[in-house]
Formats: structure tokens, C-alpha cells, sequence
């Protein structure tokens, strides 16, 4: 407990200092200073409080918690907060941060990403392919989808039915570029170009 002129005998049976007890209890002086008057483990701050009220010159006595965070440490903690939702997280993405990803991703490894892409295409239900926006290709009669369908079903579809990403092939089996091959190799990833009405598959 801090000494004060304010304070008189009835304070001196708590005074026990500062033992890491939670609650701080504070009092205005005559002067209007704010004084610690001592700690204590109750959230109600007595017997403190109840001492305080018996001596008319201290006045506006408060409790505070002192586990609770200060102004500043809300304030660094919501910086630190967004500067990992800014780094980390998005709650949003456009067509060109997709892109821009995916390309990033073929640059580090494209052997991967081909093999993913070009390769990994799996049979789904006619429910399934009958999706508003996932792009679901078909053979034999089988629908079936690989990643970039799932991936373009976020943007929607364009007044043709085309997803709003391509993807730009490499080929060597002489199939030419529109042929859906397993030996092709990912060039890169573009914004689907726009068609006349009547038009295939971009090239």
C-alpha cells in the first residue's frame, strides 16, 4: 500500500503490499490525484472499497483489473491480427489472384502441377456435372471433372458456358491443342478469351 496523509488507522490492517493480487484498488485525494490505495483477490475490490467509503477525503474510488489488457495491447494485438489476415488469409480473391497463384504454382513446379491438372480427372455423378458453374467434361458418356473445373466453378461461367480460367498446354503426342491429353505439360493459366456465338473451345 502506497502511503498517504489521507489515510488513517482503519487502512493499516490491509496493508499486506503488492503480493500479485488481481484487483488494484484506486482513490482521488483531496487534490484530485489518483492513489493506489492497495491490491486484493476480490473483484469487488473489499475490504479495500469498504475502507475507502469510511474516509470522506478519499473520493472516486475504482477497481481495476490487472489482468485485463490495456488500450494498447487491444490495439497491438488487432495490428498483429490483420497483419497475419493480410498475410495468411483472404476473404476474398479475384480471377487474377487465382491465376496469378496457379502460374506462380507451374513456375515452381510444373511437373506437378501437369500431372495434377492434366492427369488427375476423376468420374462424378450426373448431379454432379449438371452444376451451375463447375466445368465437368465428359467421355464415353462419363462426366468427370479434374481441379481446374472446381476451381472455375467460384468465378461463374461466362453467356457460353466457359469457365472464367484457361489453361494452355503444351502438347507432343500430335494430337493437336484442343486434345485433352496425359503427356501434355502445362504452359500457363489466362482469363478465358471471349467467343462469337457458334465458337468451340478457345484455343
Amino acid at each position: 500500500m502506497h502511503e498517504s496523509d489521507d489515510l488513517d488507522y482503519r487502512c493499516g490492517k490491509f496493508n499486506v503490499g503488492d503480493k500479485g493480487q488481481r484487483y488494484e484498488v484506486l482513490y482521488k485525494d483531496r487534490s484530485g490525484i489518483e492513489k493506489v490505495f492497495g491490491w486484493t483477490d476480490r473483484e469487488d475490490g473489499e475490504p479495500l472499497m469498504g475502507s475507502i467509503k469510511l474516509n470522506p477525503s478519499m473520493t472516486s474510488p475504482r477497481v481495476v483489473d490487472r489482468r485485463r489488457p490495456t488500450i494498447q495491447e487491444l490495439i497491438r494485438d488487432s495490428d498483429l491480427r490483420i497483419k497475419r489476415k493480410e498475410s495468411m488469409l483472404k476473404e476474398s480473391v479475384t480471377v487474377e489472384d487465382a491465376i496469378a497463384l496457379l502460374n506462380e504454382a507451374v513456375l515452381l513446379d510444373r511437373a506437378a502441377m501437369s500431372e495434377l491438372f492434366l492427369r488427375k480427372r476423376v468420374a462424378c455423378s450426373d448431379a454432379f456435372a449438371d452444376h451451375p458453374t463447375i466445368q465437368v467434361g465428359s467421355e464415353k458418356g462419363q462426366g468427370n471433372v479434374g481441379v481446374l473445373g472446381i476451381i472455375n466453378g467460384l468465378f461463374g461461367v461466362d453467356e457460353h458456358r466457359y469457365g472464367a480460367i484457361a489453361m494452355i498446354v503444351d502438347f507432343d503426342d500430335g494430337q493437336g491443342p484442343n486434345s485433352i491429353s496425359k503427356f501434355g505439360q502445362i504452359n500457363r493459366f489466362e482469363r478465358t478469351p471471349p467467343r462469337r456465338a457458334g465458337e468451340g473451345k478457345p484455343e
